[in-house]
């Protein structure tokens, strides 16, 4: 009696597994939509858009910037590759 409790339980968490998989595909696909979106709109923005980030020191000093992301406008504007520009720095990019 107690094997097919247990039996039974196991076969109902195989199956809540299941259903937590699909939901998890299902919520990956709309994720994987919503960056393809974005990803078309920051690029195809006329205007420069880049994302920074703040190098301080241990003071809170702002010391420099590293680059995160950049859009073709400004790739364009400053006549660099992102491949050359992406977690440089401000000083590495400017000079």
């Amino acid at each position: 009696m107690a094997n097919i409790n247990l039996d039974d339980k196991i076969k109902s968490l195989q199956e809540k597994l299941k259903q937590t998989e699909k939901r998890l595909e299902e919520v990956e696909s709309k994720l994987t939509v919503s960056e393809r979106r974005y990803e078309q709109l920051f690029n195809n923005l006329e205007h420069e858009v880049q994302l920074w980030q703040l190098n301080e020191d241990e003071s809170g000093n702002i010391q420099n910037w590293t680059l995160l992301d950049v859009n073709d406008a400004s790739l364009n504007s400053w006549a660099k590759s992102k491949l050359g520009v992406i977690g440089k720095t401000a000083h590495q990019i400017y000079g």
